[in-house]
C-alpha cells in the first residue's frame, strides 16, 4: 500500500497529501498552508501495492514452507494501519488548545458586550460586528473538531482500493500478487531487516524503506499461521 505523505513545517504533523480544488493543501491539524511536492495529478493518491522493489536485481528463490494469505483490506483496517504506521497522526492537544482559545476569546467578547449593553462605566455599547465575533468564536468550535475527522475519513476511503491481494509468505521473503495483474508484475519483500514491523489490532504492519506500508490482516491466517508469520517477520539477516 503506497501512500505519499508531507510534513507540516508549522506543527510537524505528517499526513497524506489531499489537495483542494485549487491544487493547494492546508494542514488538517493546525490549518497552516503546506508546500506540496511537484507530483503529477494523481501520483500522490496511488494507494495500491506497487512494485517499489522492481529493479534489475534477479528474483530471490523462495525457501521453506509457503503460507498463503488472501484478503481485501477494508476501510477500518486501512485506517488502523495508517495510525499504527504513524501515517495519520492525531494532534488532540492542539485541538484542546484551539478550543480553549476560542472559548476564552468568545466569552471575553460576550462579557464585554453584555457590560456595554447594560451601560456599565467605561464599556462602550456593542455594535453588530462585536456580536458577529462572538458567533464566529463559538461557531468555529464544532468545525475544528469535525473537519480533521472528515478529512481523515476521506483519506482512508481514497486509500481503500478494494484490490484482492495474495501474499505467499516463505521463510525468507513475501511474494505479493495483486488481483488482475500478470504474475510478472508480482514483487518480493525479503526478510533482510530493511523494514520495520508492528503487530497491533489484528494487523501486521510492515513499514518499508521507501515509506510504503505492507499490511497483513491476521484474519487471513489461522492461529497457528499467525505465530509462524510473526516469527518469520522477526527474522534477522545473518
Amino acid at each position: 500500500m503506497a501512500i505519499k505523505t508531507v510534513k507540516c513545517d508549522a506543527c510537524g504533523a505528517e499526513q497524506a497529501i489531499l489537495r483542494d480544488e485549487e491544487g493547494k493543501m492546508n494542514c488538517v491539524f493546525c490549518g497552516e498552508p503546506i508546500q506540496l511536492p511537484d507530483y503529477e495529478a494523481g501520483e500522490e493518491m496511488d494507494y495500491t501495492y506497487e512494485e517499489e522493489a522492481k529493479d534489475e536485481t534477479p528474483a530471490i528463490l523462495p525457501q521453506g514452507e509457503k503460507i498463503d494469505a488472501v484478503f481485501v483490506l477494508n476501510e477500518e483496517e486501512v485506517g488502523n494501519a495508517f495510525t499504527i504506521a504513524g501515517k495519520l497522526k492525531e494532534r488532540r492537544w492542539l485541538l484542546y488548545v484551539e478550543t480553549a482559545i476560542l472559548i476564552l476569546l468568545g466569552s471575553g467578547i460576550l462579557v464585554m458586550n453584555i457590560l456595554g449593553a447594560l451601560g456599565k462605566a467605561g464599556v462602550q455599547p456593542p455594535n453588530l460586528i462585536m456580536w458577529v465575533y462572538v458567533v464566529l468564536c463559538y461557531g468555529m468550535l464544532p468545525v475544528i473538531w469535525v473537519l480533521p475527522k472528515r478529512t481523515k475519513k476521506k483519506i482512508i476511503k481514497n486509500a481503500t482500493s478494494g484490490n484482492q491481494l495474495t501474499l505467499s509468505i516463505y521463510e525468507n521473503l513475501i511474494n505479493i500478487h495483486i488481483e488482475g495483474r500478470e504474475p510478472k508484475d508480482d514483487w518480493q519483500q525479503p526478510f533482510d531487516g530493511s523494514f520495520g514491523v508492528l503487530c497491533e489490532q489484528g494487523l501486521f504492519v510492515l513499514t518499508l524503506q521507501n515509506g510504503q506500508i505492507l499490511v497483513i490482516p491476521q484474519r487471513s491466517l489461522t492461529e497457528e499461521q499467525v505465530e509462524i508469520v510473526k516469527a518469520r517477520l522477526a527474522t534477522k539477516p545473518e
